[in-house]
């Protein structure tokens, strides 16, 4: 005989120590890290997002920097509509009604044939990944680790690196560190193609904790 229990909310009683579910510890939105081989109990999942022939993948308000230190970014088969684009991000300010912050980025990076810089801090937008494909099975997938600025305390910088095939069929590495300069303070990102919608894909993002 088997049974059903339907609830809302499943909450600590009288001790911090989490919630067991089937043996199974459920502490703040994360499990933890004993029961997830190689998951450390320090990261902690803050935002995702995902694409659906959408204009860009908005993340707002995730940034913390009262509990988390930085953060690590997860692209997973980013597909464009258009053939060949350059996929681009802006940081965001603003926290949950956020708005794009559209000058001072300044960048450094490698590819496949050479580097470029532009570390006057004169760009409007970051552009990490260029030549990206919208065939089947050539879709972006990409690692990122992103340190916001603490008010007038230091620069915001993202930071990513992925190997993917472009639009023309060759393979493409690029590793790309992209800075804001100023004060404003950063609360989240937009990602969005040059040109065309996305048409399939996913961001996480994971939060690093203070100790």
């Amino acid at each position: 005989m088997s049974s059903e229990i339907k609830v809302d909310t499943i909450s600590e009683k009288t001790s911090a120590n989490g919630v067991v579910i089937d043996g199974v510890t459920v502490k703040d939105g994360a499990i933890a890290s004993s029961f997830i081989s190689g998951l450390s109990a320090d990261f902690v999942l803050l935002a995702t997002g995902t694409a659906s022939a959408s204009a860009d993948i908005t993340l707002d308000n995730f940034v913390d920097t009262t509990n988390y230190v930085s953060y690590k970014v997860i692209g997973e088969n980013i597909r464009p509509a258009t053939d060949g684009q350059q996929f681009q991000y802006y940081f965001r300010t603003g926290g949950a009604s956020g708005s794009d912050i559209t000058s001072n980025y300044g960048f450094s990076g490698v590819y496949a044939d050479g580097f470029e810089n532009g570390a006057n801090f004169s760009t409007s937008i970051a552009y990490p990944f260029s030549g990206v494909s919208n065939n089947a099975g050539e879709e972006l997938s990409f690692v990122g680790e992103f340190c916001p600025n603490l008010g007038s305390s230091g620069d915001a910088w993202f930071k990513t690196d992925a190997l993917y095939v472009t639009d023309s069929g060759g393979a493409n590495r690029r590793n790309y560190i992209f800075g804001h300069q100023g004060t404003t303070q950063v609360t989240g990102v937009r990602f969005k193609m040059a040109s065309g919608n996305i048409t399939s894909g996913s961001i996480y993002v994971f939060g690093l904790k203070k100790v």
